[in-house]
């Protein structure tokens, strides 16, 4: 804890300094953690802040905040420039696809439930691995094995294609996952009582969910 003087300066001003005023004796000494703590409320008076204006100072801090945290969070791993050669790739095998006559549907759910299960791989497979590497690794390798059935089941198709398809659907349902989670914790700051809650909530997003490179 620390102690805080609060005077008024030859202007009138109210100062709040971690030193005692030299020039005048008629100051307040107010007790708190850190500067931050204190508040000058509507009548110009120096209080600690309540826990509940703590609280809720704190969680509009981080829930401003939390777009521009899991922004970054995805473009660490899919950065925008790799998203935009997605698309362009994503239309360029489809529509070779399509010039096959492949049937677009049912190739589009089975890679759909592809990235389903690595999505499902990553978050109930996590403690069963000792690092996070292992379980990165281990999920490559499912995926390698579910994309291989696929290629071997539709063999008359470019494997390339239905390769690529595989990797840009993991990516782009990772993307929705980590938005998933962005609502959830929204909700979760929200409801959060105590700051050691909000702090908990807030420092465990990044760490909710491990990403998958394919």
């Amino acid at each position: 804890m620390m102690e805080f003087y609060v005077y008024k300066d030859v202007n009138n001003n109210t100062v709040i300094s971690v030193i005692p005023p030299l020039e005048t004796t008629d100051y307040q000494v107010i007790v708190a953690e850190k500067p931050e703590d204190l508040i000058i409320d509507a009548n110009g008076n120096v209080r600690v802040k309540t826990e509940a204006e703590k609280l809720a100072e704190k969680k509009q801090m981080y829930l401003q905040s939390l777009p521009n945290v899991i922004t970054n969070w995805i473009h660490s791993y899919y950065p925008p420039v790799k998203q935009q050669s997605d698309l362009a790739d994503y239309i360029t095998y489809t529509t070779l696809l399509r010039s096959m006559t492949a049937p677009e549907a049912e190739l589009s759910a089975i890679i759909a439930n592809i990235a389903k299960s690595i999505i499902e791989f990553s978050t109930t497979a996590r403690s069963s691995y000792a690092s996070v590497d292992d379980l990165i690794v281990a999920a490559k390798n499912y995926f390698d094995q579910l994309v291989t059935n696929l290629v071997t089941s539709y063999s008359m198709y470019p494997a390339n294609a239905l390769i690529q398809l595989s990797k840009i659907a993991v990516r782009t349902a990772q993307v929705e996952h980590i938005k998933s989670i962005y609502y959830a914790t929204i909700n979760a700051l929200q409801s959060a009582t105590s700051l050691a809650d909000l702090d908990n909530v807030y420092n465990s997003i990044t760490n909710s969910y491990v990403w998958i490179q394919v």
